[in-house]
């Protein structure tokens, strides 16, 4: 528990941001560190950046101006606000620049994504093989469970719970429950 507001906001604040860090990372999967595009012309994530000071120092005339009152604004809206007023600010030069880069994320994102999804549609054959080895070295049964976002679905996230057989009375997930049991615990 929180020992103080000022505490509290921060756990919030820090969750918040983890939301959304994990939100963006499952929609779009390339880094954008890189220092030059393909055809060599610098990155234009490096054109527009948002220094730490410019937060900090709005807290700080924030706390002055309105003491003992919660900070209006969350650490990703302040820097989404900041950085749609710096890019206004911009030459035409810089824009067509972030649009070049953006473009090609999206290409970029397109590509990894086809990629991913092809690679997700092979993997129940993979795992299937996998787990009839496991059990055949090792006489092991076998749960895998797994998830991630799936770009057929549009970066939605899915789990898929894979088991590998059988109980003390030789039936399966399939068999030890009723058809409509099996497809009710299968749609959910």
């Amino acid at each position: 528990m929180a020992k103080s507001k000022e505490t509290a906001a921060k756990v919030i604040y820090r969750a918040q941001e983890d939301q959304i860090k994990s939100w963006h990372r499952n929609h779009k999967q390339p880094p954008v560190t890189e220092v030059s595009n393909s055809m060599g012309a610098p990155s234009s994530s490096g054109v527009l950046s948002l220094k730490q000071d410019a937060w900090e120092k709005y807290k700080i005339d924030w706390e002055n101006t309105y003491p003992d009152t919660p900070i209006d604004i969350t650490l990703f809206l302040f820097r989404n606000k900041f950085m749609r007023n710096h890019y206004a600010e911009q030459l035409d030069k810089v824009k067509a620049m972030v649009k070049e880069h953006r473009n090609k994320e999206k290409e970029d994102a397109r590509k990894q994504n086809a990629n991913f999804q092809s690679a997700i549609e092979k993997l129940s054959r993979t795992i299937v093989n996998f787990a009839a080895s496991i059990y055949k070295i090792a006489g092991w049964h076998i749960t895998l469970i797994m998830g991630g976002p799936v770009s057929a679905d549009n970066g939605n996230i899915s789990t898929i719970i894979y088991h590998h057989g059988v109980n003390k009375e030789e039936k399966n997930f399939e068999t030890y429950y009723s058809k409509q049991e099996f497809d009710e615990m299968i749609a959910h």
